[in-house]
Order: C-alpha cells, then structure tokens, then sequence
C-alpha cells in the first residue's frame, strides 16, 4: 500500500512512466525521501536557530530605568531601607556591558571593575551564560529584537532574582 502512495507521487511529480518497482528499489526511493526530508528539515531548525543567535550577537547596555521599574516591592523595600545596599547595586548594574561574541565566547565588563569572561548559548529562548569560574547564570530570553534584549532571571535555590526582567539596548 505504501508503495503503491510513493510510486504515485513519484509518478505525479515527475510525469514519467515507470515499470513495477520492486521491494529493493521501494526501499531505495524511501530512504532517498527520508534523507531529503531530514536534510531539509534539518536545514529549516538550524535556520531558525540561527535568527535567534545572530540577533543577540553584539554589544548591549544595561537600561536602568525599565529594569530599576521592575524590582518586586519586596526587593525595592530592602534597597529603600539600606542606602548602601542600593547604591551598590545600582552602581553594579549601572552601565554593564554584555558582549556576545559570534564564536560563543561572552564578556561582561563594569565600571566597578567586575568583569566576566565566560561562554554563551542560546538553547530555544534559555540563554545560558557559564563563566571561566564555572558559576552559570540561566535566563529566559523574553524579548529580542535588532535594538533591545530583555533578559528574565531564574531563581536558583531559595534565592529570589533582584530584577524579575532585565533589559538591554544594543550599542553594536
């Protein structure tokens, strides 16, 4: 029966008569289709993946306004409550730069001088960020576009993200 729906549809598609083909040749023409059908499909996944992965190659700034706004009331109380705290944090976060190199190598520099060198994947929308110390930070990646990246951190152990979304503007 199978062969009879193949031989058909070769027949349509290429409008050629052919004799009665035999059970070698059916297996011939279906691994022949199933090799054309997981090249292409291959080829469509990887494409796919691609867009996502050239799209969040480049050099992004931290934004603070939107990622300050998103702080739940929890954290925005402990840092209201501890000046200190805050302005550590706030100068932590204030103009970090993210560096996502085509090759998979990742930089993240400061200006308190914290810098972090490491690799970068993109595993479907989890941005996994591993350093050369081995600490990894795992991140949803909520939005992307050619001009802005925001960033959801995922709570490890009892811990609680400081910022429920973290956004970043493209600089190159």
């Amino acid at each position: 029966m199978r062969a009879a729906i193949y031989l058909k549809t070769i027949n349509i598609i290429t409008k050629v008569k052919t004799k009665p083909i035999t059970m070698k040749n059916f297996k011939i023409i279906h691994i022949a289709i199933l090799l054309i059908y997981g090249l292409y499909g291959h080829q469509s996944v990887q494409a796919q993946g691609n867009d996502e992965t050239s799209l969040i190659i480049g050099q992004w700034r931290f934004m603070e306004g939107p990622s300050f706004a998103n702080i739940s009331p929890e954290n925005k109380e402990v840092l209201d409550s501890d000046p200190i705290l805050k302005t550590k944090v706030m100068s932590g976060y204030k103009d970090r730069i993210l560096l996502f190199h085509p090759d998979g190598k990742f930089n993240q520099m400061s200006t308190t001088g914290r810098n972090v060198e490491g690799t970068w994947q993109l595993n479907g929308s989890e941005l996994i960020i591993t350093a050369l110390s081995g600490n990894q930070w795992i991140q949803q990646v909520v939005g992307l576009d050619k001009n802005r990246i925001t960033l959801q951190q995922i709570a490890s152990g009892e811990g609680e993200p400081m910022f429920s979304e973290i956004y970043f503007l493209r600089i190159k």
